[in-house]
């Protein structure tokens, strides 16, 4: 599984034009996406950084490419506490 921290991968001058573009050119994203065989990729940041937006993004970008046996699962988690 491959593990991106967001908070340290985004910066505010990145929510302007071209929004989220950049994490589709990140070379750890890179890496995944063009694995040959199947791969987990966890994104992980605070409260609010908009994890859950960055993520409806990568899917519909994903499905935009319409890549032979893509199967796309997802799912989101919270942890009270912290």
């Amino acid at each position: 599984m491959l593990t991106l921290f967001y908070g340290k991968l985004r910066t505010p001058q990145m929510d302007a034009d071209g929004t989220f573009t950049w994490f589709l050119k990140a070379q750890a994203f890179r890496f995944w996406a063009t694995m040959k065989k199947p791969a987990s990729l966890l994104i992980i940041g605070a409260l609010g950084e908009g994890k859950t937006v960055l993520s409806k993004f990568v899917l519909k970008n994903l499905n935009k490419e319409k890549q032979k046996n893509l199967m796309i699962i997802y799912f989101f988690l919270f942890r009270s506490g912290r």
